[in-house]
């Protein structure tokens, strides 16, 4: 017997509850129906498996709601099932769809019954749907467009939280127009130092060998010194491309 699309949204059990659902229905025969729609299952293949192999003849109940199919699937799982909040929620977005943040307009208009029906489910709707929080909801809405997590919260294997985090090491967040700019700067201030440290390093071998003097002055080298004293946190963010040699030759830091 074939199983309902709409019963698919639903993982099948894991390996140790199957095993207690077998026994349980061994032992006891089976204690409710299996549900079917168009001569498919709706609910219980789960139960229908286990009756065919311990040898008890399943029992079947035409579904006659007519229309709720998917909302009694959604509340017959989420009920009786021992799902984890990720579980809960990705399987809500994936019969609802990706949720969206909703402006306070938009709040307005779902208590007035004025929204269009295209409009994205909120983090909110999805939460009260799974019963979970809407920050495990932002969290699943997050890594949606990496079919291995999805798979992975679908079937109970990872949490949402931890789901979030390897999304963000994968793809980490751009950086703000902002934060660029001032790296930028901070890059245009290593440039000058190195380009600084080489020019003045030439100039003080240049003096030292034409008037023979062991070492450059220290009056000097605290001019220079103080030169680029204030790129100092920058030299050192980003010492790995600086001219480390040259720096050490003017003697900054003694």
């Amino acid at each position: 017997m074939k199983n309902h699309p709409l019963s698919e949204y639903f993982p099948m059990l894991p390996t140790d509850e199957y095993k207690q659902l077998k026994e349980s229905i061994s032992d006891h025969g089976l204690r409710e129906s299996i549900m079917l729609l168009d001569g498919m299952i709706l609910d219980g293949r789960n139960r229908h498996k286990a009756c065919l192999e311990v040898g008890v003849e399943p029992r079947f109940e035409e579904y006659k709601e007519g229309t709720g199919a998917l909302d009694f699937v959604v509340d017959m799982n989420m009920r009786r099932r021992h799902l984890s909040e990720g579980q809960k929620a990705q399987i809500v977005i994936d019969i609802e769809g990706k949720p969206e943040p909703m402006s306070k307009i938009e709040a307005q208009s779902v208590q007035q019954g004025t929204q269009p029906a295209d409009r994205a489910p909120s983090y909110a709707e999805l939460a009260r749907k799974a019963g979970v929080s809407s920050p495990t909801i932002q969290r699943v809405a997050k890594v949606q467009d990496d079919e291995g997590l999805k798979s992975q919260l679908r079937e109970g294997k990872i949490e949402a939280e931890t789901a979030r985090r390897i999304y963000e090491k994968a793809h980490p967040p751009e950086k703000p127009l902002e934060e660029k700019q001032a790296e930028y700067n901070e890059l245009d201030d290593v440039a000058w130092v190195v380009e600084f440290i080489g020019v003045w390093t030439k100039k003080i071998k240049d003096f030292q060998a034409a008037q023979g003097a062991g070492k450059f002055s220290p009056e000097a080298k605290r001019f220079l010194a103080g030169r680029i004293r204030k790129h100092t946190a920058t030299y050192n963010k980003w010492a790995d491309v600086l001219d480390k040699e040259g720096a050490d030759e003017l003697g900054i830091g003694e």
